[in-house]
């Protein structure tokens, strides 16, 4: 007679999918922080934060580790990319605008 064993429900998914789900979404934001709208771009890399976060505390695995730190660089390339559009972009675009270039 076989007995059935049942999975625990944290052994669900494996033990690196919120890693790689992480890094995934970090890369994509970065991505999107220069080709979509700038609410965007936030969400994916402060959800990929987050799951690289609860990958390191739960289970320390290199993509975990590699998620944050892409993370972290998402962060801070958003951050880069604000000033630059603010501060250099947008006044060269009004600036034109009032001489009738654009």
């Amino acid at each position: 007679m076989k007995k059935k064993v049942k999975a625990k429900s944290s052994e669900k998914y494996t033990k690196t999918d919120l890693g790689i789900a992480a890094l995934t979404l970090a890369i994509s934001g970065i991505f999107l922080t220069f080709f979509a709208s700038p609410i965007v771009a936030p969400l994916f890399i402060i959800v990929a934060l987050i799951f690289a976060i609860i990958q390191q505390t739960k289970n320390p695995t290199k993509t975990g580790k590699s998620a944050l730190i892409v993370g972290i660089i998402g962060v801070v390339v958003y951050i880069a990319w604000l000033i630059i559009l603010f501060r250099v972009l947008l006044p060269l675009a009004q600036q034109a605008m009032q001489q009738g270039v654009l």
